[in-house]
């Protein structure tokens, strides 16, 4: 799901690649099982794709990450 947000925000568009499809079967049971799963799994997602792009962003201004991230 984390790739998929950056592909978005990103615009990137890329075919479903067959090891992608057999990732995600190997999920579909068990989101099947525990509905709450989809909604625990998102809200990580969400969170490490936000990460990732904020330290993007504080990269490009020019500011040292080790600084940011001390502060």
């Amino acid at each position: 799901m984390g790739a998929s947000f950056l592909c978005a925000f990103t615009r990137i568009r890329e075919a479903v690649f067959q090891n992608s499809v057999a990732y995600l079967q190997g999920w579909i049971s068990r989101l099947r099982e525990d509905k709450a799963m989809i909604i625990y799994a998102g809200t990580k997602a969400f969170k490490a794709a936000s990460n990732i792009l904020t330290l993007k962003a504080e990269s490009d201004k020019g500011a040292p990450l080790a600084n940011k991230q001390a502060a």
